[in-house]
């Protein structure tokens, strides 16, 4: 769980929009199916999941995704981010699975054992927020409690 805080922090050190669970301002969800963060478009939307969901871990063994999440998209937004999304997965020679409804890839057992493995998954992150226009702001950011409490 680490790997998580640490992804976040270095996201949000580097000016994205991180957001996470308002009614706790911890990382799960209310459902307790999720332990992460969604990066924010310039639109508002949240577009991009990183973390744990725990019915994909469960399903496929896969602890770490990265999802396009298309909850605050329109129905035109969808298919240009989904094709942006698997040419990003096809690039890195990652792995697309159609799961819940949306695309979803993850992080590599090899990657994840690593050392200091959260600049490297932040690395690649930054990639997928740059491919799919989630750019860092300078300002209007939205702070979450866990990043003010640091």
């Amino acid at each position: 769980m680490d790997i998580v805080y640490n992804v976040k922090r270095e996201l949000y050190n580097r000016g994205y929009d991180i957001k996470q669970d308002d009614i706790t301002g911890r990382y799960y969800n209310e459902t307790g199916h999720e332990y992460g963060f969604y990066l924010i478009n310039s639109n508002n939307q949240w577009v991009l999941f990183f973390g744990i969901w725990l019915d994909f871990w469960k399903e496929y063994s896969k602890p770490l995704c990265i999802t396009l999440d298309y909850g605050d998209l329109r129905l035109d937004e969808i298919k240009p981010l989904e094709d942006k999304f698997k040419k990003l997965c096809r690039e890195k020679n990652l792995e697309i699975i159609y799961y819940g409804g949306g695309s979803v890839t993850y992080i590599k057992r090899n990657i994840i054992m690593k050392k200091n493995n959260h600049e490297q998954i932040t690395n690649l992150i930054e990639e997928f927020c740059i491919g799919l226009e989630i750019y860092p702001f300078s300002s209007n950011r939205t702070i979450s409690k866990l990043c003010a409490e640091d």
